[in-house]
């Protein structure tokens, strides 16, 4: 039997001047007064004061979307910010040109533009920062893409501790303390069976307040019009005020424009985003625990009498990173991956 001692006691008067005292918060004089509904901006799409991560493969529409948001809030009266490690100036510019914007409208101070700034986001970075978020209180704040930002900044996206830090370090403060609402864009498998373009840990779902998820039924072009849905993640909308799907209409002349309506399950394809049965037993096996793919058959030969073949639980396993349901790691000998559910699947 395990006997567990307490700590020695601390002298209040050695603890004097070296650390603030824990917060005491009043929770019942809040629930008292009651909770004002979130506000949304950009058609009800994002909350001001809340962390978004945006996700889709390259080229599927993110940054359209992006700068859709941003040059709606603009036009509602809002200043914006975005950070880009991804497209440099020329490309933005076009973009955003590219969507009806006007050149008056890209300038400072309503429209910061913050070109690679290569930056560790150490404390003096980030008190730069919020020095100029002070300064010119963007409604939305966006940051293109977090994979960039990560790896820039020596970070590993596949390492949950590093991808958390980041969040809670840079990303979050900016939403709790200056009240715009942010947003990272960032990728998804472009090949599921693949891997193709792996979307990291897990950890920036559940460090996010909000997990979209990007996905184009019909490509478009500059000669051609498209449609893409957007979806909320299950489980991933803290605050539970926005739709569970959109479609989202792409027409590309004389201006690109998205018409963004809600979508029901019967809409595009099917918007909900399903399990297929064998994703569904592989998730009833996981845990946070990463393991191998054989191990993974194992788990459902003993829970399920039967297994599946490998080739199906790899798909699988890859549909489900891309979905964010799933974790992957590099195992020890670097040559096969580990899986496991996220962190606060």
């Amino acid at each position: 039997m395990t006997t567990y001692h307490a700590a020695a006691p601390y002298d209040p008067a050695e603890l004097d001047g070296q650390y603030p005292d824990l917060p005491d918060y009043d929770l019942g004089a809040l629930a008292e007064k009651g909770i004002p509904p979130p506000r949304l901006i950009c058609g009800d799409m994002l909350y001001a004061g809340m962390v978004h991560c945006l996700a889709g493969p390259p080229g599927g529409g993110k940054t359209t979307l992006l700068g859709h948001w941003l040059l709606q809030h603009l036009r509602e009266g809002g200043n914006v910010m975005l950070l880009d490690e991804e497209s440099g100036p020329e490309l933005m510019a076009e973009r955003m040109l590219d969507l009806g914007a006007t050149p008056d409208e890209l300038r400072p101070p309503r429209f910061t533009y913050v070109p690679f700034p290569a930056r560790g986001w150490n404390q003096t970075d980030v008190a730069q920062l919020h020095r100029r978020l002070d300064e010119r209180r963007p409604g939305v704040l966006a940051w293109d893409s977090a994979s960039a930002f990560l790896t820039i900044a020596d970070k590993d996206e596949n390492n949950a501790g590093d991808v958390t830090r980041f969040w809670h370090r840079v990303l979050i403060p900016c939403a709790r303390r200056y009240g715009p609402a942010v947003l990272t864009t960032d990728h998804t498998g472009k090949n599921p069976e693949h891997g193709g373009y792996g979307r990291g840990s897990g950890a920036k779902k559940a460090a996010s307040d909000v997990q979209y998820m990007l996905d184009t039924i019909t490509p478009y072009n500059r000669e051609h019009d498209g449609v893409l849905k957007l979806t909320t993640h299950p489980g991933k909308d803290r605050r539970g005020w926005l739709a569970a799907a959109y479609r989202i209409h792409v027409t590309v002349r004389p201006v690109i424009t998205l018409a963004i309506t809600q979508a029901g399950d019967d809409e595009t394809g099917g918007l909900a985003r399903t399990r297929t049965p064998a994703q569904a037993k592989i998730l009833a096996v996981l845990d946070t625990t990463p393991i191998a793919i054989p191990e993974i058959g194992d788990r459902l030969k003993n829970r399920f009498g039967h297994s599946l073949r490998r080739e199906t639980i790899s798909r699988s396993l890859n549909e489900l990173l891309r979905m964010c349901d799933a974790d992957r790691f590099d195992a020890p000998d670097k040559h096969t991956y580990l899986w496991a559910l996220p962190a606060g699947f």
